[in-house]
């Protein structure tokens, strides 16, 4: 699985998976364009790191969580679905951050 050109592929690749579909789909992007098997892909790498902190920015733009003071379990499933998501980015983040470290250490020395 190549890494999409562009954001907007890579939205539309993301878009209505669950988040179990999302995280398969990453780890083989991951395996199948890793650092170690080319010089090329660094760069594939880099792109979808880049596209993971986007998605994460537009995840925690867009969530509006439950206002519910009696926290029934059906009002929840929107801020679960959302902590899953957030889970299955942070996680491929990690795993990028250990193939890119001084990329991951400047993009994030950059924002803080």
């Amino acid at each position: 699985l190549d890494v999409p050109d562009t954001v907007d592929e890579f939205d539309a690749l993301l878009c209505d998976k669950s988040a179990s579909q999302q995280i398969t789909l990453l780890k083989r992007m991951r395996c199948a364009n890793h650092v170690k098997l080319s010089d090329k892909n660094k760069h594939k790498m880099t792109r979808l790191y880049d596209f993971l902190l986007d998605y994460l920015r537009k995840l925690c733009v867009h969530y509006e969580p439950t206002k519910s003071n009696q926290r029934k379990i059906g009002e929840l499933q929107t801020d679960i679905g959302f902590l899953q998501y957030v889970d299955v980015v942070s996680r491929a983040l990690f795993a990028l951050s250990h193939d890119l470290s001084d990329y991951a250490y400047s993009t994030h020395i950059k924002k803080l």
